[in-house]
C-alpha cells in the first residue's frame, strides 16, 4: 500500500513518512563523513518542501541554498551570513511562527522519496538534484504574496535611504575612482529596485540591465552582512544594517522574479 505525504506529494511504499526517511538519510549522514558533505543542503531542502521554518526563516534559507547552489557559497561564509542574520533578527525564530502561504500548493519535481543513498557519491548527487530542483519549483511563490505591504514599505524607505547616501557619497568622490563608479552604480540598482517595488516601469526593464542592478545589490547585501556584527545591537548603525540587510534580500527577490518573467 502507497503512503503519499500530503505536504510534498512524496509517495513511500509501505507506512514509510518523509519523516522517517529523513531521519534515517540524517542519522546515515552523521554516520558518513562522504554523506555529511550536503548535510547543509539536505536539511534546507527538508525543511523549505515541509513548511518547517517561519515565514522570515522560509525566505531566508530559500535564499540561501539558491546561493549555495547557484552562486557557489563556501560554507564559512555561510555560517558567517548565518550568524549575522540571527544578530539582526534575535526577536523572530526560524521555525516558529507564522508560515509562508503557498508552499503546499508547490507542484514538488523532486522530494526526498527520490534521493538514492546506496553509495556517497550517489547521495551527493541526489541531494544536489532535489536542491536544484526546489530553487527552481518554488520560483513561482516570489511576487504572489510572498511580502506584505508592510514588509514592501519598509524596504522602499530602507532602499531609498542606501539611494541617497550613495547620492551625497557619489558627489565628493572623483570620478575616477573605483568608489565613485560604485556609489553610482548603487544609485542605478536601488532606481531599479524602486521601480520593480512600486510598480512604476512603463516599459520593461532589459535583462542586461536587470542582471547589473541584481549584481550591484548582491555586493551591496553582502558588505551589509558583513559589517552588522561589528555593531551593538540597538544602536543606530545596527538597526541601519539590519533595515538594509532586509531591505535587499525583498529588492533582490523582485528583480529575481522580474527577470524570471522576461
Amino acid at each position: 500500500m502507497a503512503c503519499t505525504c500530503e505536504k510534498c506529494g512524496a509517495v513511500f511504499i509501505g507506512d514509510e513518512t518523509c519523516d522517517d526517511r529523513f531521519n534515517m538519510l540524517q542519522a546515515k549522514e552523521l554516520e558518513v563523513p562522504e554523506y555529511f558533505v550536503v548535510h547543509h543542503l539536505s536539511v534546507p531542502c527538508f525543511m523549505l518542501q515541509h513548511n518547517r521554518y517561519s515565514r522570515t526563516g522560509w525566505i531566508d534559507a530559500y535564499h540561501l541554498l539558491a546561493q549555495f547552489i547557484q552562486d557557489g557559497l563556501k560554507l564559512e561564509a555561510a555560517r558567517q551570513m548565518l550568524q549575522n542574520s540571527f544578530n539582526s533578527k534575535r526577536d523572530s525564530s526560524i521555525t516558529k511562527g507564522e508560515k509562508l502561504l503557498g508552499v503546499e500548493d508547490v507542484k514538488w519535481r523532486v522530494t526526498i522519496a527520490d534521493v538514492k543513498h546506496n553509495t556517497a557519491q550517489e547521495y551527493c548527487d541526489s541531494i544536489t538534484t532535489w536542491a536544484k530542483a526546489i530553487i527552481e519549483d518554488a520560483a513561482a511563490l516570489e511576487g504572489t504574496g510572498y511580502f506584505s505591504e508592510a514588509e514592501l514599505r519598509e524596504t522602499r524607505r530602507a532602499i531609498l535611504s542606501l539611494q541617497s547616501k550613495s547620492e551625497k557619497a557619489s558627489s565628493k568622490l572623483n570620478a575616477d575612482t573605483w568608489q565613485y563608479r560604485m556609489m553610482t552604480d548603487n544609485v542605478k540598482a536601488c532606481g531599479i529596485a524602486l521601480a520593480l517595488i512600486d510598480g512604476t516601469s512603463a516599459v520593461a526593464i532589459e535583462h542586461t540591465t536587470l542582471n547589473e542592478a541584481f549584481a550591484v545589490l548582491s555586493d551591496a547585501l553582502r558588505r551589509a552582512e558583513a559589517v552588522i556584527g561589528k555593531f551593538a545591537e540597538g544602536t543606530s548603525q545596527h538597526t541601519l544594517q539590519r533595515n538594509r540587510i532586509a531591505a535587499l534580500k525583498v529588492a533582490l527577490t523582485l528583480i529575481k522574479k522580474e527577470m524570471a518573467g522576461l
